[in-house]
């Protein structure tokens, strides 16, 4: 187990520009690979603080990549991110709670037409988003594109890293978590408009995958909008 004395060499140390060009060119797999690969001595450590530093250090590396490289600033899914570390990070989500970060980004990039992505994929992500809010299949997306449907699940697999129904969820709750935050709508709305007709299974699905319930999320996001605000405030 490591110490957390050793924090202060580790935390410069970390060099995420392997996983941020494979997440720009649209690669998820890789670069989720890239970064259990710098996390892997620590992943078993049980060091909240070394899996705090990890964290705080990607969403920083993916943002500061994506304004120096395009000079676009994902602000929102900065702070977004920043909301998924409100919980507490343990051996069992960090790597899941590192998915979440890079997929956030990669959903982000993705509407910033900055993501190099084949242009095949490129009208079935449009097919999904369009009609995030019922259910989507394989065939009709396939059809939607114009290409056979076992080349696209493949398609799907080597070029995101997902299959195509994990990339439809992903979707869905980015567009939940989204929701919450931006809007006043009720939890039985968004569970609706992101094509759950059942608000306890929403409820459900979003707690596992995110780690915190949709209303603590919102909570915890409402929280700490006011902090940085108050702070703002202070500061002038």
């Amino acid at each position: 187990m490591h110490s957390i004395m050793q924090l202060d060499s580790f935390d410069m140390e970390i060099d995420y520009r392997a996983l941020c060009e494979n997440l720009a060119r649209g690669n998820m797999e890789n670069a989720m690979g890239e970064f259990k690969k710098m996390s892997r001595d620590w992943i078993d450590s049980e060091n909240i603080v070394a899996y705090r530093v990890f964290l705080n250090s990607l969403i920083y590396a993916i943002y500061y990549y994506t304004l120096f490289t395009h000079n676009i600033s994902l602000q929102r899914c900065c702070y977004h991110c920043t909301i998924l570390m409100h919980k507490k990070i343990t051996s069992k989500n960090f790597v899941s709670t590192a998915s979440m970060i890079v997929g956030q980004y990669y959903d982000e990039m993705l509407e910033h037409n900055i993501l190099g992505v084949n242009p095949s994929l490129k009208s079935v992500f449009k097919y999904i988003d369009d009609n995030i809010q019922r259910p989507i299949s394989l065939e009709e997306a396939s059809e939607c594109a114009h290409i056979n449907k076992s080349y696209l699940s493949q398609l799907f697999k080597q070029k995101t890293g997902y299959t195509f129904s994990a990339y439809v969820n992903f979707r869905k709750l980015n567009r939940a978590r989204n929701l919450l935050l931006q809007t006043d709508k009720n939890i039985a709305e968004i569970s609706q408009e992101c094509g759950y007709r059942n608000v306890s299974y929403f409820s459900t699905v979003f707690t596992k995958t995110v780690g915190i319930s949709p209303g603590n999320f919102r909570k915890t996001g409402s929280a700490f909008k006011s902090s940085m605000a108050s702070n703002s405030v202070e500061g002038d």
